[in-house]
């Protein structure tokens, strides 16, 4: 079952959200913006821990950001999920049916299940009790029962479960906070399957290791890769057997060592000379270990991967070989992340981005159409590949070349702010030109800044933007400079001398001493960009700029920076 939309309210820190997922979905966000909020409200609804018609509610999870209530006006928590048909009657075998009572016809015949969750707090108590309803929803938005349907939602769990890999997922001490001992896992239906079990305890032992950074020595990591191999075997073995297996260690790991280290006699010789895609599949294979807690899964459920910051204690080498084995895992997959190298490595349309707005989080993504094939490969060549970290930032400057990327954050330090500590990335789009950036800035809900020389391409790279915005010439995010270049803006400006004395003229004193003689501010200026270049005059000027007596910051540049950080500040609220 596909899982298609989530609207969570007054959980937690969210007050109204709704979040549409993918096959594969990335959730990016500052701290505190709700990503572990929205998964924990999946794990209230779907998760493989969940019995009964128990959902967990906490009195913590009424709380909601910037507000306080009392018991008597605390608002419920409504959570709502909809799983769906992926094609017309793909839900024909004997585990959907089971969920039929439970079903509803969506668009074009496509079947879906809606359940809603409402969960209140008494108003007297210590702690005050929660009373939770839950229901499956007819297209009216109407629940199909009048009582609520314990089976019914008991089987949508065995479904379709959440498994979710915490951060937590390094931090736990089964017994003490000593020395860790793995905790034995269960052997499912199989006392038989003794021999798995101690492979999967030394699979444990060494994901435990690798996970608290300790040294670990070479003889133990070939014992644990050993383990993986001989693990995996045995699950390769017992497939044609009709007893019921377990899918998460069964599918979920098998299909990403076939698609990336091969199967069979040898995987063994292939595991121990895979380098740290190797490392991964063992890294990844624990953490799926760990995370199965005490349950397997039936052999027709189909799991949603939850995972938590994957980049957490890794060398970005080793979370590279761990992305392509998650992005390879058979399963719907829904991932948090603070790393600019994974989300490098995610399709952007993949990636949903929470940010404030007005005291509450929302949730924006790429929209569909918004951008052509072409715009898509410009921003995936030349910026979200080169620099992931950019889609971070809660606001950008888009300028025209490195020129204006080194000056622009020193000159802002000069007016007495910090660009990165601001959230504020300056984003060079000569190679892929403005109007993609501003297309995915606005569908991403991130600020935006335009500065363009004021020649004939800086005029047009505006005017492209005010034509597919629909804006005016008097746009406030759109700045032109007088001059036809950042270079003419500094020579206007105080800072000639930097150009003179690269191009090997006299400066200014010089010339006053010697007598007044015709000057040509762009021959010069030519003169000094053939001498060194633009980004080394760019530090130049940042260097004149910072001793003492220097004609401050250009009026223009000043003005950019601090409506930039306004933006920026704006953004944060």
């Amino acid at each position: 079952m596909f899982l298609s939309r989530l609207r969570v309210a007054n959980f937690r820190g969210l007050q109204h959200l709704e979040l549409k997922l993918d096959s594969t979905t990335v959730l990016i966000g500052e701290n505190n913006s709700g990503k572990t909020s929205l998964l924990a409200a999946l794990d209230r609804l779907l998760g493989i821990d969940a019995e009964g018609d128990a959902f967990g509610f906490q009195p913590a999870d009424f709380h909601v950001a910037g507000e306080r209530h009392t018991d008597a006006s605390t608002p419920p928590i409504e959570l709502e999920v909809e799983l769906c048909e992926r094609s017309l009657g793909e839900w024909s075998g004997d585990g959907e049916q089971r969920l039929a009572g439970a079903m509803r016809s969506g668009p074009d015949g496509i079947r879906q299940i809606v359940l809603r969750v409402v969960a209140s707090k008494s108003q007297a108590g210590a702690p005050p009790a929660i009373h939770v309803d839950h229901c499956f929803l007819d297209a009216q938005g109407t629940p199909i029962s009048p009582r609520p349907d314990a089976a019914l939602l008991g089987e949508l769990r065995r479904k379709s479960p959440l498994i979710l890999i915490g951060t937590d997922r390094y931090f736990r001490h089964p017994h003490g906070r000593g020395e860790r001992t793995a905790t034995p896992l269960p052997s499912g239906q199989a006392r038989e399957a003794t021999a798995r079990h101690e492979l999967e305890l030394q699979v444990d032992r060494v994901y435990r290791t690798l996970c608290d950074s300790r040294v670990l020595p070479a003889d133990e990591l070939r014992a644990g890769l050993a383990a993986v191999g001989q693990w995996i075997a045995q699950i390769e073995r017992g497939a044609s057997r009709t007893e019921r297996r377990p899918r998460l260690l069964g599918d979920l790991v098998e299909a990403p060592v076939r698609l990336t280290l091969g199967s069979g006699p040898r995987l063994e010789a292939q595991l121990q000379g895979a380098g740290a895609q190797s490392i991964g599949l063992l890294v990844l294979l624990g953490a799926l270990l760990e995370a199965r807690a005490h349950e397997r899964l039936d052999r027709d459920a189909q799991p949603l991967v939850a995972i938590e910051e994957p980049e957490a204690h890794l060398h970005p080498l080793m979370l590279m070989s761990i992305w392509s084995l998650i992005d390879g895992l058979p399963a719907q997959k829904l991932i948090t992340t603070n790393s600019a190298e994974l989300l490098a490595a995610v399709p952007l349309r993949a990636v949903r981005r929470l940010a404030p707005r007005r005291g509450a989080s929302q949730l924006f993504g790429l929209s569909e159409g918004s951008l052509d094939v072409e715009e898509l490969r410009r921003v995936t060549y030349h910026v979200r590949v080169k620099r992931g970290g950019v889609f971070f930032a809660r606001c950008w400057l888009l300028v025209e070349g490195e020129t204006e990327f080194w000056l622009l954050p020193e000159l802002a330090r000069l007016c007495g702010f910090d660009l990165a500590g601001e959230g504020i990335t300056c984003v060079e789009f000569a190679q892929c030109g403005p109007v993609p950036l501003v297309k995915v800035a606005n569908d991403l809900g991130i600020a935006w800044q335009l500065l363009v020389d004021g020649d004939t391409s800086g005029k047009r790279y505006a005017e492209s933007v005010r034509e597919h915005l629909g804006l005016s010439e008097e746009c406030e995010n759109v700045t032109i400079l007088k001059e036809r270049d950042i270079e003419h803006c500094l020579w206007r400006h105080g800072y000639a001398d930097v150009y003179r004395t690269a191009a090997g003229r006299r400066t200014g004193e010089e010339h006053a001493q010697g007598g007044k003689r015709g000057e040509r501010p762009a021959r010069v200026i030519e003169r000094a960009v053939r001498a060194k270049s633009k980004p080394y005059l760019a530090l130049e000027a940042i260097r004149a700029a910072g001793a003492a007596g220097a004609p401050g910051v250009p009026e223009p540049l000043r003005a950019v920076i601090e409506a930039v950080v306004r933006r920026a500040r704006e953004s944060g609220r």
